[in-house]
């Protein structure tokens, strides 16, 4: 089996350090060093990484113009935003701009490994104590601005979307959950991409809330 290609782009040298010690414990993962003068992008086209770890405290890009970048010189990688901060704006945005995972710097030594094995098999990542106080900020002020948009999903997509909204679980935990097969589940999700023209989980979970397409309850 081969591993996982990760690069960190970072100009925080002992980041890079503790992140590249953190990770190099893994046997799945193979760390790929940047030059120290070498243009992201060119990094990312010259190492084809699955994952790619930005650490936009340091590096000041527009997201948007970095992923469409990134997917112009390696379309397969995947990219891990990690942040001094969690805020609910910064999140949202990073989510719509097609990041497919975001971790708060302070706590990346217990979960970056997990993060970017579940966004190389990709699903969307954000810590669950994250996730809890996005829904209850965001979400409902967005049900507040939206009105309530009925019948625009079967029963049984509701359910997927429920467990993939709140609880960020993967195809083969919310089939587990349901009691259903895990190609079931991607299958739903497959059609709801398609139906309302989206084209990751992220922006999945983000139309959702915004549409009030699952019931959502308040975290306190």
């Amino acid at each position: 089996m081969s591993r996982i290609k990760v690069c960190i782009l970072t100009r925080d040298r002992f980041r890079y350090i503790g992140i590249s010690d953190v990770l190099a414990k893994d046997k799945e993962l193979a760390v790929l060093e940047k030059g120290p003068l070498e243009d992201d992008i060119d990094t990312v086209a010259r190492f084809r990484p699955d994952v790619v770890i930005l650490d936009i405290t340091t590096v000041k890009v527009e997201l948007q113009s970095f992923l469409k970048d990134c997917n112009r010189v390696c379309p397969h990688a995947k990219l891990l935003v990690i942040s001094i901060n969690d805020k609910e704006e910064d999140i949202a945005g990073a989510l719509r701009a097609g990041v497919r995972g975001y971790l708060n710097i302070l706590h990346f030594a217990d979960a970056i490994t997990a993060a970017i094995k579940g966004i190389h098999e990709g699903n969307a990542w954000i810590a669950h104590t994250v996730m809890g106080r996005f829904i209850n900020e965001v979400a409902f002020e967005l049900k507040r601005r939206q009105p309530r948009t009925k019948n625009l999903v079967t029963e049984a997509q509701r359910k997927v979307l429920q467990l993939l909204a709140e609880e960020g679980l993967t195809n083969k935990e919310i089939a587990a959950n349901l009691g259903i097969e895990e190609r079931t589940v991607e299958f739903h999700i497959t059609n709801l991409l398609q139906k309302f023209h989206l084209s990751n989980r992220n922006q999945l979970i983000i139309y959702a809330i915004k549409h009030d397409l699952v019931p959502l309850i308040r975290v306190t």
